[in-house]
Formats: C-alpha cells, structure tokens, sequence
C-alpha cells in the first residue's frame, strides 16, 4: 500500500495564470464602475461630466473651452422633477483655484439673452439626459498656471471637474 498522497511540485504556470485573471477581472470591473455601469445600483440620480481635455494651454492656437459632455441619469424608481429658473440657469458653473480656492470665474447667465421663464422636466426612472456645453475660460482671469476646479450645477445637481491652466510663455 502506499501512503498518503504527496503535494505536487509548484506549478508556477497555473499561479501566473490565475494571478492574471484575478488582475484582469479586476480591472475589468473598475474599468465598468468608471462608465457607470453599476449607476442602477446607486438608487439615486447621478450626473457625469467627462470634459474633453484637462489641460488648457492659453498659448496654444485653439481656443480656450473646455466641452463639457453632461449625463444626467435617473437611477431611483420613481420619477424626478427637475426645475431651472430659466433656459440660460439649467447650467452653471463657477471656476476656482486650487488650493486656495479663490473665485476665478463664474457663468452668469447675463452675457446671453434668455428669457425669464421657468423651466420644469420630469426624468422618469432609467431615463437619462445627455447634452454638451462649451466651459469658456476668459485667460485675463488666470494669473498663474496650475490646477483649477470647475464646479458645475446641472439641473440642480453638481459634480467637480478638474483642469490644469498653461499660461502663454513671454
């Protein structure tokens, strides 16, 4: 008779392998989380701003605007009833330095005729609004080159997105 069975040389193969799964799946699932694949689970209504760039160099030939890409997603199970002061207030957005968080520059709502009525929508459960903004940035306003946030209010809702200026060389 023989005895107990022994354990087998270390198959490294197979612990590579199964160490790239492991770092593959995981991947795989924040790459998921970061789309918003997982928003139903959130039971709330969320927003995402994916901006086009995070860098704006002033000395560059393009303007400086940063597109806004606006998702508004209804992830509750009953409707939302979302409200604007007016067409030209569904949107706002203030500029701020960081760290110091000075106000820089603002979206007032004035540089456009709009007219002075209010607005209301209803999101129902699952629905999502998509839109795309231009985020103007006026150079005089920035004094220094480095990071600032954009903080954007969408319907009433807001998110941060942040950007590095690159100010002209002299």
């Amino acid at each position: 008779m023989g005895g107990p069975p022994r354990p087998g040389i270390f198959d490294w193969r197979r612990q590579v392998l199964q160490a790239i799964i492991f770092v593959g799946f995981i991947g795989a699932l924040g790459y998921a989380v970061s789309k918003g694949a997982f928003d139903f689970m959130a039971n709330e209504v969320t927003l995402t701003i994916e901006p086009n760039r995070d860098v704006v160099d002033f000395g560059a030939n393009e303007p400086p605007v940063i597109q806004l890409h606006i998702k508004l997603k209804n992830n509750t199970g009953s409707d939302v009833a979302l409200e604007a002061e007016s067409p030209c207030k569904i949107l706002k957005w203030i500029v701020l330095a960081v760290p110091s968080m000075d106000l820089i520059q603002a979206r007032g709502g004035k540089e456009v005729e709009c007219a002075d009525q209010p607005l209301h929508q209803t999101l129902a459960p699952g629905q999502e609004i998509e839109e795309f903004y231009a985020l103007e940035l006026i150079p005089e306003r920035y004094s220094t080159a480095g990071d600032y946030q954009a903080h954007v209010k969408y319907w009433g809702y807001t998110t941060v997105v942040p950007f590095t200026v690159k100010l002209k060389s002299p």
